[in-house]
């Protein structure tokens, strides 16, 4: 297995990650498995993940024979997001609706230039970063109750036919594009597949997420390339400035009234070696439902507290009144009323030190 990509940008791969390193480790022995490559933007897909309820990674290149057959336990490397691609228009569009449920966007971005008297010229235009989810999980789903080979998958892909576009082609659909790049996608050579997961094939110019609110740089390199800068790392929304506040919610939107968003508040790196940048203007972004499936650390780090909402700005009824609504358990709720019974039991069952409860509680309880 090759980690080349993951230590260069670590040194030492984080702890964080030692679980899917290993967990790739042992795929890359699989009978069938011809190679595994981890790069540098390797890391868990959190929201798919919570989505799905089971382990999806990202940043990842495997490579397997023709009968290596699809299971239940490929999911971790067979991305649902197949056919994700990312396009460059020229000019501002409004391609809003072409974005899908999760990790999606698009938007205006802005870049200049500068003549040779120092006048600086503003160049506006439009990027789509998305799937058709709907249609790659189907696909997927199919094929890993078919025990299909990747033989057998290949084919489908190329030839099958959804909402009446072959599953390969979706994402030339929009052929106005002035760069366009697939980084979730099936390929083969003479005896080989490789399953391209967030990952951009061999070329020198890449367009590459730096991060949803930095936007997207033009990067001179060579080889497969990770086709973003991302981490798993969030943004503490309370303690951002007013100013960065402000504009997470007047230059980015999604669907919903929902103030958490995932995809608008993931942090990124800076590439060093980028030919142009692309800064984020107004941008559209996936909502990310994953809120009830939500550690509840990431969850307040996330949520902003009312009196940091920026006036103007619609929020849910929770967040109007500055209240944390998560899934219980019984050892949440044991933490909670160890520290703060008397807080959350109603006053009439409380007098002093003591607990005024009705008989058939206590017997059927504390008994």
């Amino acid at each position: 297995m090759d980690t080349q990509q993951l230590t260069d940008r670590y040194n030492t791969i984080p702890e964080s990650l030692s679980g899917g390193v290993a967990l790739f480790k042992k795929l890359s022995t699989k009978p069938g498995v011809r190679s595994v490559k981890l790069l540098s933007n390797f890391d868990k897909d959190l929201e798919l993940s919570l989505h799905y309820g089971t382990d999806i990674y990202k940043g990842l290149v495997v490579e397997v024979s023709n009968e290596y057959k699809l299971t239940e336990s490929d999911r971790a490397w067979f991305h649902p997001e197949l056919t994700k691609c990312r396009q460059l228009y020229d000019g501002k569009k409004n391609l809003e609706d072409k974005v899908s449920a999760f990790n999606s966007s698009t938007g205006v971005y802005s870049t200049y230039s500068v003549d040779e008297l120092g006048g600086q010229t503003t160049n506006y235009f439009t990027i789509l970063d998305t799937s058709d989810l709907k249609a790659s999980e189907a696909f997927l789903k199919q094929q890993i109750e078919s025990h299909s080979t990747m033989k057998q998958v290949y084919s489908s892909y190329k030839l099958d036919r959804f909402n009446d576009v072959n599953l390969s082609q979706r994402s030339k659909i929009n052929s106005d594009a002035k760069y366009s790049t697939e980084y979730v996608s099936l390929f083969k050579d003479a005896s080989s597949y490789h399953f391209y997961n967030h990952a951009v094939r061999e070329g020198e110019n890449k367009l590459l997420l730096q991060s949803p609110l930095m936007g997207y740089a033009l990067v001179n390199t060579s080889g497969i390339t990770g086709s973003d800068n991302l981490t798993n790392e969030f943004m503490d929304i309370n303690k951002l400035a007013p100013k960065h506040i402000q504009r997470i919610y007047k230059d980015c939107k999604w669907e919903g009234d929902s103030v958490v968003n995932t995809a608008v508040l993931k942090k990124g790196e800076m590439y060093d070696n980028k030919l142009a940048s692309f800064r984020m203007v107004k941008g559209y972004f996936s909502s990310n439902n994953i809120q009830e499936s939500m550690d509840l650390a990431l969850l307040l780090k996330l949520t902003p507290k009312k009196e940091n909402l920026p006036e103007g700005v619609q929020a849910d009824s929770f967040t109007q009144r500055n209240v944390i609504p998560f899934e219980a358990s019984e050892e949440m709720v044991g933490k909670l009323f160890k520290q703060h019974w008397k807080k959350l039991i109603a006053s009439k069952y409380i007098s002093g030190s003591k607990l005024i409860l009705p008989r058939d509680l206590v017997e059927q309880t504390l008994i």
